[in-house]
């Protein structure tokens, strides 16, 4: 017929079909099948049946309550045996988000505006508080009897419950998994337990996953915390992380194990519950504070506000990266924030744990033209050495010196990237470029950090003065300011010119390759354009003074002096306040010889050289962070 579903998963309270036996661990429940009984008999006079229940005296007046026609403005009634009236509570909120909000008669929806629910501050009125509410129930529970089948449906398991409730939900929101997760939780700890331990963690997740409004795209955050959350609890990857059946059966076995660790002091237990809830609060902030981060891409944040973490800047460049372009280690870093907020170690230790892996990245993508199954390989490091829960059921905390030692064997393990000589020959003769902006710019940076043209020479140095450090923050999140610039141009590839060495463009990887590649702002890369080598040593050695006298002598009588360029190149010196683009232009004002593909290969493997020193301080650089 006609007459609208209500589908009840069969875990909790439901009317059984031998009503005469339903027994409820909640009094309202309780109450209500009592009343049934009362409703059903009422005619006959046949109430003895309900026994000594405590509440029967008032049935008399509730009925009546029930049984009157709102569209009348008197709404008190007397209940029996005491001198207070029973008015109809306020629940206006839950009437009118509702389904029935629509189907109630009109006079009931006029009336029920002027009925409010008044407690008597009697002690003894507390019995009446709770049929002051019922009473307000029971109105909404006839009219549903009255208008709504019932279908008691009895699952094999809590899961297939779910399901069959997904799939005839098709009128209201789906739950996520965490909100089926959430009772289940609560049933094991109770109210008290649950407040200390799971409450916070639970809202938290709630808030990262409800900051958008879009159902479907809180679907997506959902996978996205669950998966994160599985990784780093047990180091194996969710089948399919837009499935609901999946998401629950990772939170419940992993919640699970808790009880199945080798752990056997009661104490003990509890710690290892109340850090299981840490990390799901961590994993969840600190997908919240990226997103913060992205939203406000051009600011140089290094505070994570909601997990209350401060890193170092050339941290908080590593976690930038890790974010937009090696998602699967961040299961890593809430591991590493949560073991910091136990005071596990200092923040300092956390920074050089999140800069190892960004170097171990580098280290890895950029002689390779793929991804070389690197995400099997931070599964592999969880699972077998870092996740929460280890495969033994034993209960971990992560270690970065340990994290350290495994990430080098894993580079050591492939191609020899620990070795020097065969990493540079291997970024030496690859296209770069086409690996990702990212990690260019970051090669790139890396290489002009902390060197200096060497004399007069295009030839690089070490150098200690501070003023010299290009791998910055503010360098970093002005990135969409540069531009990483073909000092040969790309068109020589499909139409090479006179303006270049024809070596350039015999082989077409060399344009793309490290040592042909520099930044620049945007504006200086337009004025650049696909002129000769000529024209942009000139623009190299106007941008490499320092003094506007220089530069004007370097202009005069050159196409700058045509275009008017310095015009819009004071401009950008005078907005841009960080020199980083210009540091690295330096070493390029210096060449004295043309530009061809011998010359590219030598600053290809020296620029290898220097980004390979960088990067191997970010892994392997000795600090004194841990708490002794």
């Amino acid at each position: 017929d006609s007459r609208p579903r209500i589908g009840r998963e069969g875990s909790g309270d439901f009317f059984s079909d031998d009503i005469q036996k339903g027994e409820y661990k909640s009094e309202v429940a309780q109450f209500l099948h009592t009343y049934s009984l009362f409703s059903q008999n009422l005619n006959n006079g046949d109430t003895d049946e309900l026994g000594d229940f405590d509440l029967k005296e008032k049935f008399d007046g509730i009925h009546d309550f029930v049984a009157r026609d709102f569209s009348k403005s008197d709404q008190n009634i007397e209940v029996p045996n005491d001198s207070i009236s029973i008015e109809f509570p306020d629940f206006t909120d839950l009437i009118a988000h509702s389904y029935f909000a629509k189907k109630f008669p009109a006079g009931f929806s006029d009336a029920r505006v002027n009925l409010n629910l008044k407690v008597p501050p009697d002690p003894r009125s507390k019995k009446l508080q709770i049929i002051d509410q019922i009473g307000a129930c029971i109105c909404v529970i006839e009219y549903i009897f009255d208008r709504v089948c019932f279908a008691e449906i009895q699952p094999p398991s809590h899961d297939d419950g779910l399901d069959i409730f997904e799939a005839i939900n098709s009128t209201g929101d789906s739950l996520t998994s965490l909100e089926t997760f959430k009772p289940r939780v609560l049933r094991e700890l109770k109210t008290k337990e649950f407040n200390v331990v799971a409450k916070k963690p639970f809202e938290n997740a709630n808030d990262y996953i409800q900051r958008v409004k879009d159902r479907e795209k809180q679907k997506v955050r959902t996978g996205r915390l669950v998966m994160d959350f599985y990784y780093a609890t047990t180091g194996r990857k969710l089948i399919n992380k837009n499935s609901m059946r999946f998401q629950r059966n990772a939170l419940r076995t992993t919640y699970d194990q808790i009880s199945n660790t080798k752990l056997r002091d009661e104490t003990e237990i509890k710690k290892c519950r109340e850090n299981y809830f840490n990390l799901l609060s961590n994993t969840a902030l600190l997908r919240d504070d990226l997103r913060t981060w992205t939203k406000n891409n051009n600011q140089p944040l290094r505070k994570l506000e909601k997990c209350d973490i401060d890193l170092d800047e050339e941290a908080a460049i590593g976690l930038r990266i890790i974010a937009k372009e090696f998602e699967i280690a961040l299961p890593l870093i809430a591991l590493l924030i949560t073991a910091k907020k136990n005071s596990e170690f200092r923040q300092p230790t956390l920074n050089k744990g999140i800069k190892s892996i960004t170097a171990f990245w580098c280290l890895y993508r950029a002689p390779e033209t793929g991804t070389r199954n690197i995400d099997g390989k931070i599964r592999d490091l969880l699972k077998d050495h870092f996740s929460f829960f280890s495969t033994e059921d034993e209960v971990r905390k992560i270690d970065v010196s340990a994290l350290q030692k495994e990430l080098k064997s894993i580079l050591k393990n492939r191609d020899h990237k620990l070795d020097k000589d065969d990493w540079v020959e291997q970024v030496t003769k690859r296209n770069i470029y086409k690996t990702g902006q990212t990690l260019t710019r970051l090669v790139l940076l890396a290489a002009h950090h902390g060197v200096i043209p060497k004399g007069s020479s295009h030839k690089l140095e070490k150098s200690n003065d501070i003023a010299d450090h290009s791998l910055t923050l503010k360098a970093w999140v002005s990135s969409d300011k540069f531009e990483i610039e073909h000092i040969c141009p790309q068109s020589e590839i499909e139409t090479p010119s006179t303006k270049w060495n024809k070596t350039l463009s015999d082989d077409p990887h060399v344009i793309h390759k490290l040592g042909n590649l520099t930044l620049v702002p945007a504006a200086i890369n337009q004025l650049l354009s696909n002129r000769g080598w000529n024209d942009k040593q000139i623009l190299y050695k106007y941008i490499a003074e320092r003094t506007d006298s220089k530069r004007k002598r370097i202009a005069k009588g050159t196409f700058l002096d045509a275009v008017n360029a310095p015009a819009n190149v004071y401009k950008i010196d005078h907005i841009e306040t960080d020199s980083t683009w210009k540091h690295c232009m330096r070493p390029l004002a210096n060449y004295k010889s043309s530009w061809d593909k011998k010359v590219v290969d030598d600053r290809s493997e020296e620029l290898a050289g220097f980004a390979f020193d960088t990067m191997m301080d970010w892994l392997d650089k000795k600090n004194s962070g841990f708490v002794s």
